[in-house]
């Protein structure tokens, strides 16, 4: 009997034996792969999180320049609408001087001189269509700024409205050459002689004689290029000189411009489904609009235009 159960002993023993040799494999195996899941994890885990910590960084980054950039842009702009204001005011008033100034002259006995008079008439005239140009810019640009800028399109001759711009300037003395190819373009007459009128008062201001205005048919379209001999727009200037609050010449902003002129151009020209551009070619500063042609009423009479 002690036999047989020493065996059976024996055999609990080994049993429990292999069990727990078996449990420490099992224990083994699960710890290497935990510690094999835990290094994955850390191999894994924390490179992610420093590109993530990195992206998020970079774009905390990101938004900070953006918001400097904008806060440096608002302050342009403000910077630039103060300047605007004081510009207005002063050009504005130097206009009005200049008309009270020669009506009092005509009143204090001017009239009884012929040519006095006649050249008084003149200055006052010029002055008056100066200020009537800048007040319209000033209206264009709010009634754009309101959404509220409408255009009466109609077919006209592109060589009377030219004609029609410059005869107040060329009235008042002023030289400016014309050689203009007529057509029938299919814009707004009003706007049309506005845009001329600001980029020849633009080359007076900036620019040098001679002074002109071409006129031709090119692709279908047509193109109207102002230009003078000047010394064209300094490069730093060239990329925004159709915004606006940006003046176009190398002088400083200190005869007669309130930095709205060219911004107007493009707004009336884009507006009228044209466009707007510059270049400097062979001594020459050119800005060259682009209008529409009427279709098929650039064939008939002017007087079936209407119709």
């Amino acid at each position: 009997a002690l036999n047989v159960d020493y065996a059976d002993l024996v055999g609990v023993v080994v049993s429990a034996r292999d069990g727990t040799v078996n449990d420490l494999a099992t224990a083994q195996t699960v710890v290497g792969r935990v510690s094999e899941i835990s290094r994955f994890l850390v191999a894994f885990l924390i490179p992610s999180a420093a590109i993530l910590l990195y992206r998020a960084a970079a774009r905390r980054q990101n938004k900070q320049k953006e918001l400097e950039a904008r806060l440096e842009a608002q302050r342009e702009l403000n910077k630039a609408k103060d300047e605007f204001v004081a510009s207005v005011s002063h050009e504005l008033r130097t206009p009005l001087t200049s008309i009270y100034g020669f009506a009092q002259l005509l009143g204090e006995g001017g009239a009884t001189d012929p040519a006095t008079t006649r050249e008084l008439v003149g200055l006052i005239r010029g002055e008056a269509d100066e200020l009537s140009r800048m007040v319209e810019d000033l209206l264009t640009a709010a009634r754009a700024d309101a959404g509220a800028l409408a255009y009466h399109l109609e077919a006209f001759s592109a060589q009377t409205g030219v004609e029609r711009a410059l005869a107040p300037l060329i009235k008042g003395g002023e030289e400016i050459r014309m050689d203009v190819v007529d057509a029938q373009v299919y814009a707004d007459d009003f706007r049309f002689r506005q845009i001329v009128r600001n980029l020849v008062s633009n080359a007076r201001r900036y620019g040098a004689a001679p002074i002109g205005v071409r006129g031709l048919v090119v692709n279908g379209a047509y193109q109207l290029t102002v230009y003078d001999h000047g010394q064209g727009v300094a490069p730093h200037v060239e990329e925004r000189m159709f915004q606006r609050f940006v003046h176009q010449g190398h002088q400083p902003l200190l005869v007669g411009s309130v930095g709205l002129g060219l911004s107007i151009v493009r707004i009336l020209a884009e507006g009228m489904s044209g466009s707007a551009a510059y270049e400097r070619a062979n001594g020459e500063t050119r800005f060259i609009i682009t209008f529409p042609i009427s279709d098929s009423r650039a064939e008939a009479p002017p007087e079936l235009l209407a119709g």
